[in-house]
């Protein structure tokens, strides 16, 4: 199974400047690099193939812009200046943010019924 979610987190802490524009800019071009691939790919993927990809890419960005938000938004509160860079790492978050946070709540809980979505296609697949 892709897994983009290192690559988009790697992306955006090699940006020179961690701006919302430039981090859309990553994604934009992480989207369209997928397209052209897609569209490279022999014998053709099926529709539903290349949609669970696009989803999972779409999933790794909505991560990746979750943990820089929440970053920053921490970084902002321990200190007068923000970090022009921060790190980006699931684990940064913690458990206690998650706790605290309703919308991350939810995103846990999306991602959990995403993965469980994920083992269920991948053993119906391999029963047919």
């Amino acid at each position: 199974m892709a897994d983009f979610y290192p690559l988009i987190a790697r992306a955006i802490g090699r940006l020179e400047k961690n701006t919302e524009d430039a981090r859309h800019a990553v994604y934009e071009h992480a989207r369209a690099t997928l397209v052209d691939h897609l569209r490279n790919v022999s014998p053709p993927l099926t529709k539903s193939e290349i949609v669970r990809l696009h989803f999972i890419l779409e999933e790794a960005i909505l991560a990746a812009e979750s943990d820089v938000v929440r970053l920053q938004a921490s970084n902002m509160q321990n200190s007068e200046e923000p970090a022009a860079r921060p790190a980006i790492a699931a684990e940064a978050i913690g458990e206690q943010a998650l706790r605290y946070d309703p919308i991350l709540q939810i995103m846990s809980a999306a991602h959990a019924a995403i993965s469980r979505y994920h083992v269920f296609t991948a053993q119906n697949r391999s029963l047919a």
